[in-house]
């Protein structure tokens, strides 16, 4: 089978399709709570241990920006290695850019 990267409005697609499979949505999940509790650690840790409120969009946004990055790069990742399997398979280039 022949893999290619569709043009630009399909790429999304593509990208969005990758980025709801079970494996990638588990993978950043996992990064997000590890990097996530680690940045509200250090960012929030003395309000927790005082008693002052914390702040909710400085906790949420501590676990969101992980996840988005982890899911950002495995989606990339994966477009990528489709291109380059896409070159391989057609070393000459005749087919047309997409």
């Amino acid at each position: 089978m022949s893999w290619h990267l569709p043009a630009r409005h399909g790429v999304w697609r593509l990208a969005l399709r990758f980025a709801l499979t079970r494996r990638v949505a588990g993978n950043a999940a996992k990064i997000a709570l590890v990097v996530g509790t680690l940045l509200n650690a250090i960012n929030q840790g003395r309000a927790v241990l005082v008693g002052d409120g914390v702040s909710v969009v400085h906790l949420a946004l501590n676990y969101l920006v992980p996840y988005g990055v982890a899911t950002y790069s495995a989606v990339q990742l994966r477009l990528q290695q489709i291109e380059l399997a896409r070159r391989e398979a057609d070393p000459g280039g005749s087919s047309p850019p997409s």
